[in-house]
């Protein structure tokens, strides 16, 4: 989905100064987890608090190194970002942008009730052009419910 290009350079460097970028100072109302196992990071959720007045908080990010996925901690990170939505914007939904290409997310979230509500295409980090879209929840405490759930 991402270009060789862009994956075959510095990445480490240009996810640094995103982040130094996000977090110098943490804007009110961004929040984020970290997952670790064995103190060694394994995976991370970020989100930006009532980002949209329509569509409520939204999930920026959501990763989980390949050798631990699977492993529930996705859902764990998903889960926290929802507890926290819900205590902090609980009158707002929920949304993220995956993209197109991506269907095992895309089957993961609709399994947690999100609906596919608009497409997009966009200019990802590094180039070209590609597909996503935008699945929402109607609000932070019908995510969280669904990932209790196990759905």
């Amino acid at each position: 989905m991402l270009q060789d290009e862009f994956l075959d350079g510095d990445l480490e460097a240009n996810r640094a100064v995103l982040w130094t970028k996000r977090l110098s100072p943490i804007p009110r109302g961004h929040f984020g987890y970290l997952a670790s196992y064995d103190s060694q990071p394994v995976g991370f959720a970020f989100a930006f608090g009532e980002h949209d007045a329509q569509w409520g908080t939204q999930v920026d990010n959501l990763h989980v190194l390949q050798d631990f996925r699977s492993k529930g901690i996705g859902s764990m990170l998903l889960a926290s970002v929802a507890a926290q939505a819900v205590d902090t914007h609980g009158h707002l939904g929920v949304y993220l942008w995956v993209y197109e290409q991506n269907l095992a997310a895309r089957k993961y979230y609709e399994g947690l009730g999100a609906v596919a509500v608009e497409r997009a295409v966009i200019t990802p980090p590094g180039g070209g052009k590609v597909s996503e879209w935008r699945y929402t929840w109607r609000s932070a405490a019908a995510l969280l419910s669904a990932l209790r759930r196990g759905a």
